[in-house]
């Protein structure tokens, strides 16, 4: 028996990093026991699945509950087929279990993570062809990701490094998942990132961004003056520099303007409509 400890975070998120570090498999039967002072519920609205509904509660109370642990890219064979998938969890590509598992005509609600971030969220229709296509939605979808996606460490600040900097048209807000390319920016990178932003106490700089990828690139973004300025080493950089100049190109689309397309052999991101392909996830644009 394993007993995991949550203390001021979020349940499910803490539950499946302690899963994953204690190496518990698929299959695991997990009781949850515990009690709160207060505590907030989403739900999903029963007549549209893209909206939440959230209630707070500011009153002791206890959470029992048993489940077992699953791969959710396997879906759940002895039910299927279904009208409706709702994942709470990002995936780095719709998983095909989710297309064989579905009816034709069928809603696939789906969180999409690429390069480990960005918030996506897709509403794809099950076709008969046994593929699925959707835009994703407008709203910010920050849901953690499958525990088989590989999480860089975090970035390690080196103030040597901005000795080096030069100016760049990235701004540091590109950065932050609140900034409109934000999602573009991770749209187009191969493999993992994580970022770091804080103001230095001394103000010698603006804000700085700092990044490090899963290849071991590292990247620092600050403004200097009234001008972005940036220090890289390795690939990542000119990867995501590439992508905001090319999300600039396209006029600066909304995210809800994309789209994506999955198929038993293929899937790709599109804009406005299939035929306008933008990358296949893992690629970089």
């Amino acid at each position: 028996m394993v007993v995991i400890e949550v203390r001021n975070a979020e349940l499910l998120e803490t539950v499946a990093k302690e899963a994953k570090r204690l190496n518990i498999a698929n299959g695991a039967i997990v009781s949850l026991i515990g009690a709160v002072d207060s505590f907030t519920i989403s739900t999903m609205s029963t007549h549209d699945a893209t909206k939440d509904i959230i209630s707070d509660y500011s009153v002791p109370a206890e959470m029992t509950g048993t489940g077992e642990i699953a791969n959710g890219a396997a879906g759940y064979p002895p039910h299927a087929r279904y009208d409706r998938v709702i994942a709470t969890v990002a995936f780095p590509r719709v998983p095909p279990a989710h297309l064989e598992q579905t009816h034709a005509g069928a809603l696939i609600l789906i969180p999409l993570s690429f390069a480990g971030r960005g918030g996506l969220m897709a509403l794809l229709r099950r076709d008969e062809s046994a593929g699925a296509s959707g835009r994703f939605l407008a709203q910010y979808g920050g849901f953690m990701a499958v525990r088989n996606v590989p999480e860089p460490a975090a970035p390690k600040i080196r103030p040597r490094l901005l000795a080096a900097a030069r100016p760049t048209e990235v701004p540091p807000a590109a950065l932050t998942d609140a900034h409109p390319a934000a999602f573009y920016l991770s749209l187009c990178c191969s493999s993992p990132y994580r970022t770091l932003g804080f103001t230095p106490d001394d103000h010698s700089t603006g804000r700085q961004t700092w990044g490090r990828g899963a290849d071991g690139s590292t990247f620092a973004l600050t403004t200097l003056g009234d001008t972005p300025h940036v220090a890289a080493e390795g690939p990542l950089w000119a990867t995501l520099e590439a992508a905001y100049t090319q999300w600039r190109a396209l006029g600066q689309p909304a995210r809800d303007r994309f789209g994506i397309t999955a198929e038993r052999a293929r899937q790709w991101v599109w804009l406005d409509h299939p035929g306008h392909v933008i990358i296949e996830p893992g690629m970089s644009c």
